[in-house]
């Protein structure tokens, strides 16, 4: 059993795989240490270590239940004759609290709504101290409110190198790749909804998804009419998604 990969989903394989990129230049990618938040019941640090792509993973999750299942799942476990618990450590614990010392150079937060990822890395202070400036590639994937988490990371010196959109059981995920250096960027309205580098790839998905945007928006400014409310920025919006349509046709 201990040779077997444990696949998990389609979304968390490309988490994986965009962990496995180098962050810079001269990054040693063959000692990655990672933490992952919000572990569920240890799926994708069972396949980061197996898969090789990490030597060392903690995983958390600020539930008991999880974590009991987490620490099952690693325990039935091998990997070259050595328990996978060797590998990986599993944590009782809110966020990012308390593992300032795991020396990560890989952060996970899947699947949780945007505000929620923007509180976890707002509370981690260690993440942006100088040493650790530049040196932690953050791979997110955010449920709900990609906009909310991208103006956060926007606006607290956060660089979103790229995104990855992912089909997953009938629907799109976005998998951001971030780093941290300190330097405030801005994004246009529909930069923020939909991400830079996704409108930049264009491709089938994003355009699924640009109608999408495009339909939620229009009926929110049918919405505010109707209510006798300004809509102005919500047209501006609109009028930015209908020229990326236009150019994508």
């Amino acid at each position: 059993m201990g040779r077997d990969i444990t696949t998990p989903s389609t979304r968390l394989v490309a988490a994986a795989r965009i962990a496995a990129a180098s962050l810079y230049d001269g990054e040693d990618t063959d000692n990655l240490v990672a933490i992952d938040v919000g572990c569920d019941h240890a799926k994708l640090a069972i396949y980061l270590v197996q898969s090789g792509i990490c030597q060392k993973v903690t995983a958390s999750d600020i539930n008991e239940g999880p974590v009991s299942k987490a620490r099952e799942n690693v325990s039935r476990r091998t990997l070259m004759g050595a328990p996978l618990s060797d590998y990986i450590d599993i944590v009782l614990t809110d966020g990012l609290t308390g593992l300032s010392d795991r020396n990560a150079n890989r952060i996970f937060i899947l699947g949780m709504g945007g505000e929620v990822i923007s509180g976890i890395l707002d509370r981690a202070d260690f993440v942006r101290n100088d040493v650790n400036k530049g040196k932690i590639k953050f791979i997110l994937q955010p449920m709900t409110s990609e906009d909310k988490l991208r103006e956060y990371l926007l606006e607290s010196g956060y660089n979103i190198l790229d995104e990855e959109m992912v089909l997953d059981k009938e629907r799109v995920y976005a998998v951001m790749s971030v780093c941290f250096d300190g330097i405030k960027r801005e994004y246009t309205p529909a930069q923020l909804l939909l991400g830079k580098s996704n409108i930049e790839k264009g491709g089938e998905l994003f355009c699924r998804q640009l109608d999408r945007r495009i339909r939620i928006t229009e009926k929110a400014i049918a919405d505010r009419k109707k209510a006798e409310l300004d809509c102005s920025e919500l047209e501006n919006l609109l009028r930015e998604m209908q020229e990326m349509k236009e150019k994508t046709t």
